[in-house]
């Protein structure tokens, strides 16, 4: 992570609603080092969350129904089915077509480049072998980045309906591999179409994104101001 992105992490630490672990300070590639943050994440928060979301920074888990929170869809489900350990989200990919800006520069960065309110080219159906999951960590034994391999017990994991919830996964889809082995495969599977996100939550969203930038970013945007054009 460079410098300047790094200070968004640190208020987030700072404001108690983060906590950064890190297994290195030295950015290296260790092929076993995603499956031992995952299990890392499972011990840590064993006792400490009633539930867990494995999903990555450019993902979001959304419902279905306007009028349910994730979280109240995850407790309904828990609730009626006592062997769950673990509830799996079927992915729609949505493209992005621009890569995030270097800095941040104000609102018109946000109304430019926030994903979450520029991309809407979605995937209808469900991308077949893509999908992340929500967990208690006291019936999960081991997990993978996709799936629960072991449950402490005799718990289960149960799919749910895209009509009752999905992940919005936002992937470029002509940068690195995913170009050539996974895109292809998701352009034959089914039609795209303009999908946003819940408007509902958009402007809440638009608004605590704006003010931790705002906030984090200060200086550099007081200098950028007083700067001649």
């Amino acid at each position: 992570m460079d410098p300047y992105s790094r200070r968004v992490l640190d208020d987030y630490v700072s404001t108690g609603e983060v906590e950064a672990i890190f297994f290195t300070q030295q950015p290296r590639y260790e092929p076993n080092m995603h499956s031992t943050a995952i299990q890392d994440c499972i011990l840590r928060n064993r006792y400490h969350s009633s539930y867990l979301i494995m999903s990555d920074l450019d993902e979001r888990m959304v419902t279905g129904n306007a009028n349910e929170t994730l979280v109240s869809l995850v407790l309904s489900i828990m609730a009626q089915h006592r062997d769950v350990g673990s509830i799996t989200f079927w992915t729609r990919f949505v493209t992005r077509t621009a890569e995030p800006p270097y800095t941040y520069k104000g609102e018109k960065t946000l109304r430019e480049h926030l994903p979450t309110l520029v991309f809407d080219n979605t995937t209808l159906t469900k991308a077949q072998n893509f999908y992340k999951i929500i967990l208690n960590p006291l019936r999960v034994l081991d997990v993978s980045i996709h799936r629960v391999n072991v449950f402490l017990g005799n718990y289960t994991n149960r799919f749910i309906p895209m009509s009752a919830g999905y992940v919005r996964h936002y992937r470029n889809p002509f940068l690195g591999a995913f170009s050539t082995s996974t895109w292809p495969i998701i352009e034959m599977s089914g039609t795209f179409r303009t999908i946003k996100y819940p408007e509902h939550l958009m402007s809440q969203l638009f608004q605590n994104v704006q003010r931790r930038l705002d906030r984090v970013y200060k200086n550099d945007l007081v200098i950028n101001s007083t700067q001649p054009n």
